[in-house]
This record gives C-alpha cells, structure tokens and sequence, in this order.
C-alpha cells in the first residue's frame, strides 16, 4: 500500500486498511460495513464516479487537488485500499 495506516502505523489483519472479509468480489467495500483509517489514503466510489481520497473522522471525506483539500460532495457509498505498486518498472 501507498504508506502505512496513520492509525496504527502498520497493516495487519485487524486493521481497518485491509478488511479482508468486508470486502465484495470486486474489492469495494460499502461504508455502512467499515471506514478506512483516518487519513489513509484509499479508492473511493460516489455516484458511479470512482477517485483516489482521504477519510477524516471530524471533517469526513476529503481530496488533494494540486495541494488544496477539497470535499466530497456526493455521498461515498464503497471505498477500497489502493493496490500495491509494481515490483518492478519496464523501460518501453
């Protein structure tokens, strides 16, 4: 994952950043099973529209656009933890 859960400061089962067995076929995760950690940052889904963000306990879900924080509007209904970055880069 991109960092490691600024909750616990790691990713182990327990976590909230890897709910295994939340998760549907597809990876999402519905936000009336589980939230990500607070301030980690994950895939989120609203209205058919899927971006990369943050969830904060007091001031809920939040992104970076060219360093200004910006709200959500539209209500989150899934989210997913980003995957991992590749192990390896190919020069094309």
């Amino acid at each position: 994952m991109s960092g490691e859960c600024s909750k616990c400061n790691e990713h182990t089962l327990e976590c909230t950043c890897k709910p295994y067995s939340r998760r549907q076929e597809n990876g999402w995760i519905r936000i009336k099973d589980i939230l990500p950690c607070v301030g980690t940052r994950v895939l989120f889904c609203c209205e058919q529209e899927v971006d990369i963000g943050y969830f904060f306990e007091e001031l809920g879900w939040k992104f970076l656009d060219g360093g200004d924080w910006f709200e959500i509007k539209n209500p989150v209904t899934h989210w997913m933890p980003l995957p991992e970055p590749p192990a390896e880069f190919v020069e094309e």
